[in-house]
């Protein structure tokens, strides 16, 4: 380029001025602002980290300066304090055992068994364990040698007990009931020994089938000890089992004077009474005697004598509500089919029988008739 053409150009630049520039294009621009916008964002995070990781500090340390320590409370400590609570039952349990036994060998042990009590410990320990002849022999040589021991005499009636059950022998099973019958004769027999003596003698002697007996050594407990309300009732109990339902009734008479409100004695009262067709006189008896709830009550006949009384009387609706109310505690098999004794076994009633079903099916199988 020639010197003069370059003056030329200079000289129309100059013309122009300094606003004939280029002006740059908008998306230049904008791409500018986005990237400084980033780096103002950048730049303000990491200054507030920084500042967050400093203040955490200052803060607690005001915290504790101004607030007092508490000592923190381990998490496990109600839980510990329970558990250590339900150990202390746990192992009280025991001891009360021990303090009753204890209590009871207290009140059945006189003055001469005192002296003797290391070896009747010992035998009732073969017992205990189920060594039965070792235990039989242990109380028959301390009855030999220690014929004042009521305890041994007790001790001897229920090892030939135990033993009789476990040998399935009613001659062993007499014995004891026998040795039993001693066992109040002996001098100087406390008597809730010869209570329990007479009470399993009773038992015993009622499952060989001979109730007269239990009857007539039960009264002469009941006459011994008049305010005993159990006696009273295994005593009405048994005089039931012998046929005799007058002196069951003085029995348990006696025993609800002893205690109104005791429910074995009431079923059993309001049964002797439905019995001899007196149902509104046995319907309260026997509601009551069901409502204590007493060891004893909760019985089908008891339910069903109660219902068979309200449907005599007319009072239906009553009926069916007791029958239902047995069902439910599963006395009976349903409301409509209250059969107290009922075999163990799948049988049911159906109006139509599939052939399969029944034992003569082989025979229907081949076309066999049977006149």
């Amino acid at each position: 380029m020639s010197a003069r053409q370059r003056k030329k150009e200079a000289k129309q630049e100059r013309q122009k001025g300094p606003g004939s520039k280029k002006k740059p294009k908008d998306s230049d621009q904008l791409w500018k602002i986005v990237v400084a916008f980033i780096v103002i964002i950048a730049i303000a995070t990491a200054a507030i980290y920084l500042v967050r990781s400093k203040t955490p500090q200052t803060v607690n340390v005001k915290t504790d300066e101004t607030e007092p320590k508490r000592p923190k409370e381990k998490p496990g400590k109600t839980k510990t304090s329970s558990k250590s609570q339900t150990n202390k039952k746990a192992q009280d349990k025991p001891k009360e055992k021990a303090t009753k036994k204890a209590s009871q060998e207290t009140i059945i042990t006189n003055s001469y068994d005192k002296t003797i009590s290391k070896e009747l410990d010992e035998a009732e320990k073969l017992l205990k364990t189920r060594k039965h002849e070792k235990a039989k022999r242990a109380f028959e040589k301390l009855v030999k040698d220690h014929p004042a021991s009521p305890r041994a005499t007790h001790g001897l009636a229920k090892s030939l007990d135990e033993l009789a059950d476990v040998m399935r022998s009613n001659e062993i099973l007499q014995e004891a009931i026998d040795t039993y019958g001693k066992v109040g004769k002996v001098k100087d027999c406390p008597m809730p020994l010869k209570r329990m003596a007479v009470l399993r003698q009773a038992e015993r002697v009622s499952f060989l089938g001979k109730a007269y007996i239990a009857v007539h050594v039960l009264e002469s407990l009941a006459a011994e000890l008049p305010d005993d309300l159990e006696v009273w009732n295994k005593l009405g109990v048994q005089c039931l089992l012998n046929g005799n339902q007058g002196r069951a009734k003085k029995a348990f008479k006696q025993a609800l004077n002893i205690n109104p409100n005791g429910g074995f004695a009431l079923v059993h009262m309001g049964f002797i009474i439905k019995s001899e067709s007196k149902y509104e006189e046995a319907i309260p008896l026997l509601q009551k005697g069901i409502a204590t709830g007493e060891p004893g009550v909760d019985d089908s006949r008891f339910y069903f004598h109660l219902g068979d009384a309200f449907y005599r009387t007319g009072k239906h609706k009553e009926a069916y509500e007791v029958f239902d109310e047995g069902a439910k505690h599963g006395h009976f098999l349903s409301t409509m089919q209250r059969s107290i004794y009922n075999a163990q076994a799948p049988l049911r009633a159906k109006p139509f029988w599939e052939p399969k079903e029944t034992p003569y099916h082989n025979y229907l199988k081949y076309g066999l008739h049977f006149e």
